[in-house]
This record gives C-alpha cells, sequence and structure tokens, in this order.
C-alpha cells in the first residue's frame, strides 16, 4: 500500500510542476508526464553504467587535477538553458521530444530496443524517418522573432551546404518542421508524421552568461544542433563506444539528472563506422547536467585525452558529422556515379552539391582541400628563430558580444622554409576535431 501511496505522491508532484512550469507550453502535458515516467525508470541502470571501477576513477581525478579552470568562457549550453527553464529533466537527453512509440522502443526491453542501430536515428521504419529525396519543409510559427528565423537559416545553411539536402519554407505542406519560440531548446528526432515543432526559446538567445537578463542572439551552433535532431542524429555522448573516449563523474552529475547519461549497446549502435569526435556539434559540454545549474560548475564530462575538455560542447558543424549525415540521407552515390568527382586531398570527399568540389576537414579549403580556407587568418613563414605572432581577431569595435549572430573563423598555416618540415604533434586524425582553447585572454 504504501508505495503505492509514494508512487501517486511522487507523480502528483512531478504533475503539479509541469503545471507551473510548462503553462505557456505546446508540448502536451500528459505526454511530457509519461515520458518523464519512464526515463526516469532508467535511472538506476545509467547510474551503474556510470560507476568507475577503481581505475577508471584514479584516471579521473589524475585528469581533473591536470585541467585548468581559469579564464574559461561561460557559454550558455543546451542542457543548461532547458534545465534552468524547468523542462530539460522532462526530455529525453535533455532536449529531445519522443513519441510515444519512439520511448518504448528506446527505452523499453531488449526486443523493442534493438531497432535503435545508430547515432543517426535509423529504426525498423527506415527510410520513412528520414525526409524524403532530401527535401526538408520547414515553417515559422508567428511568435518567432526576425532573430530567431536569421539563426535557424544560417543553421539550416551549415547542413545543407555540406549536404544533399534541401530546405524549403512551406506552410502547406503537411510534413514540416514547424520552428516556434516555445519553453527552451529542443527537437524530435528524425522526420515524424505532420507537422513536428522545433523550439528555440527565449533562452537559446543568449550567447554566454555576461548579462542574465539578455535579449541577445540566439545561438546558431543551438539552431545546428536541434536541426540535427530534427534530420535524424541522436547526441554523440550517447554512442556505444563512449567509454574509450569520455567519463562520468557521478559526484558531479545532479542526481535527478543522471539518465539524461544513457548510452546504446554495441548491438544496436554502428554509427557508419565513423570515429567518435570531440568536437561534434552534437556533444554536449564538460560541464552539462553538474549539481550546481550553471555552465561554470564541476565537471561532470571528461575526456580521457585531457587536452580536448575545451573541444567538448561545440558550436561548429564537425567534419565527420558532416560525413555521416551524407551517408545516412546516401548522398554520396551521387558523385561515385559522377563523370568527373573532384579528388579530394586531407580525407575530404566530394560535395553531393557540386562533385567537383570537396568537402574539407577543418583547416583545408580550396576545391580540392589543398589550401589554406579563404576568409580571416593568413599563412606564417617559419624562420630558424624562435618568433612570437600575436593577431587580434574579430569585428573592431565590437564590444558587445551578446548582438553577435555567429562566429567568425580564422585559419593560419605555418609555411616551413624549402627543404624543411614543421612538426606538430597532436593527432593522427586529421578529420577528426582538434584540441581547441576557449579564453577570454
Amino acid at each position: 500500500m504504501y508505495p503505492a501511496l509514494l508512487h501517486v505522491c511522487i507523480v502528483r508532484a512531478v504533475s503539479e510542476e509541469i503545471d507551473k512550469t510548462f503553462n505557456h507550453t505546446i508540448l502536451n502535458k500528459a505526454e511530457l508526464l509519461y515520458m518523464h515516467e519512464r526515463i526516469h525508470a532508467q535511472e538506476g541502470i545509467v547510474r551503474r553504467s556510470l560507476e568507475l571501477s577503481p581505475q577508471r576513477q584514479a584516471a579521473l581525478e589524475n585528469i581533473e587535477r591536470r585541467l585548468v579552470n581559469a579564464h574559461e568562457v561561460a557559454f550558455r549550453d543546451i542542457e543548461t538553458i532547458n534545465e534552468q527553464e524547468g523542462i530539460g529533466r522532462f526530455l529525453y537527453q535533455g532536449d529531445i521530444v519522443l513519441k510515444k512509440w519512439q520511448l518504448d522502443e528506446l527505452v523499453g526491453n531488449d526486443d523493442e530496443r534493438h531497432r535503435w542501430k545508430r547515432q543517426a536515428f535509423r529504426d525498423h521504419n527506415y527510410p520513412f524517418t528520414i525526409w524524403p529525396d532530401g527535401v526538408v519543409y520547414y515553417s515559422f510559427h508567428s511568435n518567432t522573432s526576425d532573430k530567431v528565423r536569421e539563426v535557424f537559416a544560417k543553421g539550416v545553411w551549415e547542413w545543407q551546404r555540406h549536404t544533399c539536402l534541401n530546405f524549403s519554407e512551406s506552410y502547406t505542406v503537411e510534413g514540416r518542421i514547424e520552428v516556434v519560440a516555445d519553453t527552451g531548446c529542443w527537437s524530435y528526432v528524425g522526420k515524424l508524421h505532420g507537422v513536428q515543432e522545433l523550439s528555440l526559446g527565449a533562452k537559446c538567445q543568449m550567447v554566454n552568461f555576461s548579462n542574465e537578463d539578455s535579449t541577445g542572439c540566439t545561438q546558431v551552433g543551438i539552431a545546428t544542433h536541434e536541426i540535427g535532431h530534427a534530420l535524424g542524429f541522436l547526441h554523440t555522448h550517447s554512442r556505444h563506444d563512449r567509454d574509450q573516449y569520455i567519463m562520468f563523474d557521478l559526484d558531479a552529475v545532479e542526481p535527478s539528472l543522471v539518465e539524461q547519461f544513457n548510452k546504446e549497446p554495441a548491438s544496436r549502435n554502428h554509427n557508419y563506422g565513423i570515429p567518435y569526435d570531440y568536437g561534434s556539434v552534437m556533444h554536449y559540454n564538460s560541464r552539462c547536467a553538474a549539481k550546481d545549474n550553471s555552465a561554470m560548475g564541476d565537471r561532470t564530462m571528461v575526456p580521457l585525452t585531457a587536452a580536448y575538455v575545451d573541444t567538448l560542447g561545440s558550436h561548429f558543424l564537425s567534419f565527420y558529422e558532416k560525413l555521416m549525415m551524407n551517408i545516412h540521407y546516401n548522398c554520396l552515390g551521387r558523385c561515385i556515379s559522377s563523370d568527373s568527382p573532384a579528388k579530394c586531398e586531407m580525407g575530404g570527399f566530394p560535395n553531393p552539391r557540386n562533385c567537383t568540389k570537396c568537402v574539407c576537414p577543418s583547416g583545408y579549403g580550396g576545391r580540392l582541400c589543398n589550401r589554406r580556407p579563404k576568409g580571416c587568418g593568413r599563412i606564417l613563414q617559419a624562420l630558424t628563430q624562435e618568433r612570437t605572432f600575436v593577431d587580434r581577431v574579430g569585428h573592431e569595435g565590437v564590444t558587445d558580444f551578446e548582438q553577435m549572430v555567429d562566429f567568425e573563423k580564422c585559419y593560419y598555416w605555418i609555411k616551413a622554409p624549402k627543404g624543411r618540415k614543421i612538426e606538430i604533434k597532436t593527432q593522427k586524425d586529421q578529420r577528426a576535431t582538434g584540441y581547441r582553447r576557449d579564453r577570454n585572454t
């Protein structure tokens, strides 16, 4: 009798929290409550999967001692926004809305779950969960501002220009994304039947934490991330092989959010053979779901190679994500049958939008990935003596970074004297995202 009473009290408390927090959300209250119950039921399983052996615990503590905390830029991440808005704990992995049939398959028993195959959502309904012919229809709700529409368009451009996908604005097509300014930042996964919402809410419109009441630009990285979900991507940090790359500090995780860190087993998670990338825009940052609910709390997620700590939680679409999306939508075949596909260097691949040009790993550009990318930056000539390089990046005179719509990328190449070579040891895979340093100095 007591367990039943306890369950009723918990459900009632959660229901009251939904009433208090989501008076203005378009999401269905009953569906939110069901999703919360199913996700929360996995807490014990997920917690046990995150527990570290004594050896890994010692390794975690060693890595954390070597990490530098000073001068880090506190960017507002999706998970933190949604938790502060009160909606994060009701969503799958903090920002995903699932239909009941998806939820039952994902957190059900092994027989139900065997169909979930990849970081890119590919269940038994595939290819009906991808957008037919690569055409993605979308519309804007009347509550979206010009800024939201601008940033969504920039997120669209990030995906469209590197793939065979085409986005088309339409208010009459039944199967489409509707961009809304709802509570928090969230999306459904893959194509559904009918209209499916994608939210870029008010607090998704702040670049950093310097001014909690600011109303600056919606982050392009958040829009790119949520569009990735709508196209069919899950989170990178939920991959089955993540334990080879990251560890979780359970002591730093908010107890009510532990279930957000579930992962898929190898039997149903293949990822198209693409390596794990710390710099994926679909990867949360190192402080997501922290107990103190801030962007500067203790780290909950730590890379096994400490130098990648600032790479987690990227605002940029990674090369491997571009490649994976092209595979997921069968785009690469367009250039295989082309008369003269580009012979890409540095691991790039022909762009299905124009097979004579390449999609290049970060830091490489030109038609064949053998040139420095266009834009700011320059080629530096290396000499035999030591030199100090100082440069200023960004927009001169701009001090209110809240009003900037997105980021500017600058590329610097170091050129060796004739007959000499330059060696910088970072990683063998030049296609994966490298070390990053986020500093305000």
